[in-house]
């Protein structure tokens, strides 16, 4: 998902540099997603109910070696 993100982000970049009224407002609303994104990510690590490696540890003691 932070792929998508980021190229989302890239996208919108180069829109607003559009000369087209249209592709500069695409690249303005092309760009709401990812800074909402990251906004909502960050809160969510800071709460302090989401650990990101606590996932990949549960699945590395579930593998049999």
């Amino acid at each position: 998902m932070l792929v998508l993100a980021e190229k989302m982000l890239i996208w919108s970049m180069k829109l607003e540099k559009s000369r087209w009224k249209g592709g500069r407002l695409a690249g303005r609303i092309l760009g709401i997603f990812p800074v909402y994104y990251s906004c909502w990510l960050e809160k969510r690590l800071f709460k302090g109910s989401w650990n990101p490696g606590g996932r990949l540890r549960r699945r590395r003691k579930r593998r049999p070696r």
